[in-house]
């Protein structure tokens, strides 16, 4: 192969055929979706061979994680067209660093390295509008309308993942492209960033009462008590007035404190100005501030409760769920099958 086949950049229309069938049009739609979704993650790339490619990021010298494309262009050409963006989507959020071909040194060497940077990393909530330009290229990913799970590592990174001093100092996102470094997937850089919260943060629980209505805090010192959100239904585990069934509103005003509300009966309305309130309250005022909105925590799963309030009425937009629920316990009480 021509040397000057070697490290071609990405542009599709100057590249020599012996290293891209570019008559193929899967080939060629193929480089077109990796191209799109490897920038939106702040990431390039190379063809140095037919089939594969090499994908690094921006800021990173070259050679990158090696990545053999020949098993998805024949997932696509056996899948409908409209299918192509969902498959490269989901390829590039799974990318392995040297998965598709590393030797058992190399392999050897990414699992070493793995070991090293996992420890620090933390996942944190943050809001999806937050303005921290550095957000653009971390990795992150939607938690719920809103909010944002974001990767943390307490270490600085140096290019290699590694702490520059002994002293952590907390707070750095970690960028796409050096995740992708690491050789491992991205949903396991997740799970070892919410194990780490799970396991070394301390929390505390507090009834308390506002205008009537019974509220659980809870609360904590750690910059990541917020993503306790995430096993919201083992903090209320027990607690008087829950019922899993029902789930619970919401509230994730800073990065100290989350509220609750146990959804006991159709008293429930009043009980979401309460905390809308009191959320408005915190977000203005405290540090690390995240949202003023509501939410509804039920089966795992967070969702959005929009509202509008005029003076000290509260209408709220319920979803066809938290309205059927809603129905129920004017109906029959907060325990589903009651009458």
């Amino acid at each position: 192969m021509p040397a000057s086949d070697e490290g071609s950049e990405a542009d599709p229309g100057s590249l020599p055929d012996s290293l891209w069938p570019l008559g193929d049009e899967v080939a060629t739609a193929l480089l077109g979706l990796l191209e799109v979704e490897l920038r939106g993650r702040g990431l390039r790339w190379r063809v140095v061979a037919r089939d594969r490619l090499e994908v690094g990021g921006t800021d990173r010298p070259w050679p990158g994680t090696a990545v053999d494309l020949a098993p998805l262009r024949e997932r696509m050409r056996e899948s409908p067209k409209a299918d192509w963006p969902e498959l490269i989507e989901h390829y590039v959020s799974s990318l392995r660093n040297g998965a598709s071909g590393g030797a058992g040194r190399e392999a050897d060497a990414e699992g070493s390295l793995w070991q090293r940077v996992r420890e620090p990393l933390r996942a944190r909530i943050l809001p999806a509008d937050c303005a921290d330009t550095a957000l653009t290229g971390a990795l992150q990913r939607v938690v719920a309308d809103g909010l944002l799970e974001a990767v943390i590592t307490e270490a600085p990174l140096n290019g290699n993942g590694i702490a520059q001093n002994g002293d952590p100092i907390g707070g750095e996102l970690v960028p796409v492209g050096e995740a992708l470094g690491w050789g491992v997937a991205e949903h396991v850089v997740f799970d070892a960033a919410r194990a780490n919260v799970r396991r070394d943060t301390r929390m505390e629980a507090e009834r308390f009462t506002i205008d009537g209505t019974e509220l659980v805090a809870l609360f904590g010192p750690s910059h990541y008590t917020a993503t306790h959100v995430l096993w919201l239904a083992e903090h209320l585990a027990g607690m008087p007035g829950y019922v899993e069934a029902n789930g619970a509103l919401v509230v994730l005003p800073h990065r100290h404190l989350i509220a609750v509300h146990p959804i006991e009966s159709a008293a429930v309305v009043a009980a979401a100005g309460t905390l809308l309130r009191f959320a408005a309250r915190q977000f203005e005022t405290c540090p690390g501030p995240i949202s003023d909105q509501l939410y509804w925590w039920q089966g795992g799963t967070l969702t959005r409760l929009p509202s509008d309030s005029v003076g000290e009425t509260l209408q709220l937009f319920p979803s066809d769920r938290f309205a059927a629920l809603l129905d129920r316990l004017r109906i029959g009480g907060g325990h589903p099958g009651a009458n």
